[in-house]
């Protein structure tokens, strides 16, 4: 994760590129995904966010990424945790529903998922807060 949000030069297209590289490596390895996000928390709350370990290090990325959307004007002015968290939070739902519920009639997948990312990205978007200002 660390390299695609490196390697986008601009941090909505880093934050886009990780939703989908999340919720691609989520389906393609249901199984072990279900295991870490889908079972009772055997963490403590300060467990969460340990220094160190993988997912610790995995959310440290999306919140630079969605720090640098904030800094550079792309999203709205907002704290930075809960806007990673919202990320994580719609990305998350997308890729179990897929996961635990494989034969409700979904749209097309692709179509699905880009939605669900474009959807997340919009409504952080600092453009959907000066529109609502011009509308008034």
């Amino acid at each position: 994760m660390d390299a695609i949000f490196e390697k986008a030069p601009d941090p909505v297209d880093a934050v886009r590129n990780g939703m989908r590289a999340y919720t691609t490596f989520g389906l393609a390895n249901p199984s072990f995904y279900k295991l870490a996000f889908n079972s009772p928390p055997l963490f403590k709350p300060e467990s969460y966010l340990a220094e160190g370990e993988e997912g610790t290090l995995l959310f440290a990325g999306l919140r630079r990424a969605v720090e640098g959307c904030i800094r550079r004007g792309r999203f709205k002015r907002m704290d930075t945790e809960l806007a990673a968290q919202l990320i994580w939070t719609m990305n998350h739902g997308v890729t179990l529903l897929l996961i635990s519920n494989p034969n409700f009639p979904w749209a097309d997948r692709k179509r699905l998922i880009d939605s669900v990312i474009e959807c997340t990205i919009a409504g952080l978007s600092a453009r959907t807060t000066a529109a609502k200002g011009r509308r008034r």
